[in-house]
């Protein structure tokens, strides 16, 4: 791999503190849920990128990563985090 750009990117993370039926909402459209609600918040979304792990039973917390400046600027993620 080699790396093409030089430029440092920051990257905001948030918890999402959800509940069951938020946490299922957010299984079954994972990018329309993400984006009604940075949206409805005021946030630009241009991309929402989602974690395969989303599907596993063992995810008990979940984040979200906004990727600042440069062309991904409006991308944000959902990152799921397993059980330790």
């Amino acid at each position: 791999m080699t790396r093409t750009r030089s430029a440092g990117h920051t990257v905001e993370a948030y918890r999402l503190d959800l509940n069951e039926d938020e946490r299922q909402e957010l299984r079954s459209a994972p990018g329309a849920y993400l984006r009604k609600m940075l949206e409805d918040e005021g946030h630009t979304v241009d991309a929402v990128l989602v974690d395969a792990a989303l599907d596993d039973p063992a995810w008990v917390d979940t984040q979200v990563v906004h990727l600042l400046g440069g062309f991904m600027a409006c991308t944000w993620a959902v990152r799921c985090v397993p059980q330790t």
